[in-house]
């Protein structure tokens, strides 16, 4: 449009009164890459913590499993002592 108006006002060379914007400088490819990769190291780092976490939940959730299966055992050997005679509580 700015090169229109100065050939309108009789100028042929724009380039005396007008320049070109300097081209938007982004990252270079190397830093693209490079920031590619600390993406995927993040990325990867959140896999292997929620990997942690669910390893967590599990030893957590066997712990629970043992400490109900030791109050049934504790239950039972109690039953048989007072009934003088075996006791089945849970699977057998």
């Amino acid at each position: 449009m700015g090169a229109a108006l100065v050939k309108t006002m009789g100028f042929m060379n724009v380039s005396d009164f007008l320049t070109e914007p300097p081209p938007e400088e982004g990252p270079s490819a190397q830093e693209q890459q490079q920031q590619m990769e600390m993406q995927i190291k993040q990325q990867e780092l959140e896999i292997k913590a929620a990997d942690v976490e669910v390893k967590k939940q599990k030893v957590q959730l066997e712990a629970q499993k043992a400490a109900v299966q030791a109050q049934l055992d504790v239950a039972e050997l109690e039953m048989e002592q007072q009934q003088q005679r075996a006791v089945a509580i849970g699977k057998v």
